[in-house]
């Protein structure tokens, strides 16, 4: 049988930090055979000789497949010497965890999964904002806003963006009881009625792209104090 192109692809996973989807081609031009395993079998013995030239690269398991990818090979022989593809690193995991960072003009409590987050220190100064760890499975962001005097508003985003204060949350002037409860029914709950864009009024620590909010019955100066803020996450 004449084969010609054969090529395997072999991909390394688990790589040391950066080194997490590489591929290897095997490519052997013209090669003559009656037995394509023995073609195969012999091609995987020189990919297995690789382990000096691929570094911190480990084999794949039983369970993986391959990917596409291109090897250039210093001449027409299987060698050792193999250039990686590295146009097809898949990017880091994200972090367990993100950073929320908070502000309310003028006082603040937080809830995440209807746990009070306690020591927040700039809770009651509205031109500093409160930063915490949120974690990246919690389901509900709550909050209740209260305004003493003057403009209101509710601004917040984490550091990805992942979260932002805009109409997709949903805001009240009402306080009902489990509020801040995870299974709490607020789909009744009018969208939050957004204000202006942070830039407006920026605070130091919160996204650009992310705006100001409050219940829909703000009005300047002369709107409801009070605002119970929630937004359940993906």
């Amino acid at each position: 049988m004449n084969v010609q192109g054969m090529t395997i692809c072999v991909m390394f996973l688990s790589f040391a930090r950066n080194c997490q989807a590489e591929t290897v081609a095997v490519n052997k031009q013209y090669w003559k055979s009656d037995d394509d395993n023995a073609i195969i079998a012999s091609l995987i013995e020189r990919v297995n000789k690789m382990e000096t030239s691929l570094g911190q690269c480990r084999y794949p398991t039983d369970t993986q497949t391959s990917v596409g990818g291109d090897c250039s090979w210093v001449d027409k022989n299987v060698t050792d010497t193999c250039r990686l593809n590295t146009s097809t690193h898949e990017p880091d995991e994200s972090p367990t965890t993100r950073i929320l960072t908070i502000d309310v003009d003028d006082h603040l409590r937080l809830f995440i999964d209807g746990k009070r987050i306690n020591g927040l220190k700039q809770a009651d100064n509205w031109t500093t904002a409160d930063s915490v760890e949120l974690p990246k499975n919690a389901r509900l962001i709550a909050l209740r806003g209260y305004n003493i005097y003057g403009d209101a508003g509710v601004l917040a985003s984490t550091n990805d963006g992942y979260i932002l204060t805009n109409a997709s949350w949903k805001c009240s002037d009402k306080e009902p009881r489990g509020w801040e409860k995870i299974g709490f029914d607020d789909s009744k709950w009018p969208k939050a009625y957004v204000i202006m864009p942070a830039t407006k009024k920026p605070i130091k620590g919160i996204r650009n792209d992310s705006s100001w909010i409050w219940t829909n019955k703000y009005r300047y100066y002369r709107g409801n104090r009070l605002a119970i803020c929630r937004i359940k996450l993906p």
